[in-house]
């Protein structure tokens, strides 16, 4: 089991100063300190500014290590918590009462002391009823902490209901905790750490690890494909991948074959590798749109085809424009959404945001040929993974930018 180690750093200001002082009379022969003298002034106040710089220094370390656990090996720290208990309520007749969520009591503790607690939902007492439900009122304490665990017998109302006769205990609270302290939670973060696994678990676990292979750029994993399969995906037990380089070409085979023995180590016995090809649609686009005043149409024409020229680029097919940061991705152009559909809205959207559109006339998509005037629709790309092509041949992205 893993110990977290404390730098021992000696922040002691006068033991510093001794040592400096020391090293003085080591090499001046005769010099004694004496407290009216220069240097035994100057020796004292960078002795203190040293000692503060590393008593900084030792508690930086604690601290940086508890960052590192909560934001990147994602061990979350043990926060306070609250108490939480059921009671029953008694009303004064059967006339029919609300009990509002937030409503505030107090349960006895030990002799004087009381804890508070509040209502954490609405309670409605029908008519011809005189009580709630046994249990059915839950509260929680005010203060965070064990103050409020284990706490019986009646409540006493803060809030104003003089409708209300009685409050009876049903669960004890309990769930109130202190939280853990920095200390304590580098000690459990250093032994959690020890139980990590190095294994892809998950299939988002995957494509971190193909990627690290040399010559791998953007990876994506895909649950129960054997790698071939065109159309299903019904293989228990078995992980398919797909593995681009920087151009957006399918890596080598030499390079799944990396891939494959580095999985096959890392994962369950039980889970079959296998290595897949993304499956490429060539895309035509025409489109015509009107500039902006003041903008060149032939700097539009231009600044329209990279964009859809690099909105189809194989390489980048699939990067989300937004991520999670539960995800944690390092760069993300690195991520890879296995999208099967081009979506004429997205493109429509993408040409209409380049800097001097002002706004697009038309704009016809096709994966076979040269769009036409009925080309507006969605596009289905084929196979498991696939990938986007800008059309080279034919009029392949033909774009018109006309004045304003």
């Amino acid at each position: 089991m893993g110990t977290y180690v404390a730098i021992d750093i000696d922040a002691d200001p006068g033991q510093m100063a001794q040592t400096v002082y020391d090293e003085i009379a080591s090499n001046i022969p005769g010099w004694e300190e004496a407290p009216a003298n220069l240097e035994t002034f100057l020796v004292a106040a960078l002795t203190r500014l040293m000692s503060e710089v590393a008593i900084l220094g030792a508690q930086a370390a604690q601290a940086i290590f508890y960052e590192f656990g909560r934001t990147i090996v994602n061990v979350p720290p043990l926060l306070p918590t609250r108490a939480i208990g059921t009671t029953t309520w008694t009303m004064e007749d059967n006339a029919g009462y609300t009990i509002p969520a937030g409503t505030q009591l107090v349960l006895d503790a030990s002799g004087s002391e009381q804890v508070g607690f509040l209502t954490m939902t609405e309670v409605v007492v029908p008519p011809g009823s005189t009580a709630t439900a046994a249990g059915e009122v839950p509260i929680q304490s005010l203060v965070e902490g064990p103050e409020g665990n284990d706490l019986t017998g009646d409540g006493t109302l803060v809030s104003a209901l003089p409708f209300v006769t009685s409050i009876v205990v049903v669960d004890s609270p309990e769930g109130g905790d202190d939280g853990e302290t920095e200390e304590e939670y580098v000690a459990r973060l250093t032994e959690e750490m020890g139980l990590l696994s190095r294994a892809p678990i998950l299939i988002d676990d995957y494509p971190p690890f193909i990627r690290k292979i040399p010559g791998v750029y953007r990876a994506v994993a895909v649950d129960n494909w054997d790698g071939t399969d065109p159309d299903t995906l019904d293989h228990v037990l078995e992980v398919g991948y797909v593995a681009i380089d920087d151009d957006g070409e399918d890596v080598s085979a030499p390079i799944k074959a990396l891939i494959t023995a580095d999985l096959d180590e890392r994962t369950l016995s039980n889970i079959t590798i296998n290595a897949g090809a993304p499956t490429y649609t060539t895309i035509w686009v025409t489109t015509v749109v009107r500039c902006l005043p003041g903008y060149d149409p032939t700097a539009v024409d231009s600044a329209v085809t990279t964009a859809i020229q690099d909105y189809l680029d194989p390489a980048r097919w699939g990067v989300p424009e937004f991520i999670s940061p539960e995800r944690n991705e390092a760069d993300i152009g690195l991520a890879w959404r296995n999208a099967n559909v081009l979506r004429y809205g997205e493109l429509w959207s993408l040409v209409d945001r380049v800097s001097g559109v002002d706004y697009v006339e038309t704009l016809f998509v096709d994966d076979a040929t040269a769009p036409d005037a009925a080309d507006v629709v969605n596009i289905t790309l084929s196979g498991i993974v696939p990938l986007t092509r800008p059309a080279t041949t034919g009029t392949g992205i033909a774009v018109t930018a006309n004045a304003a």
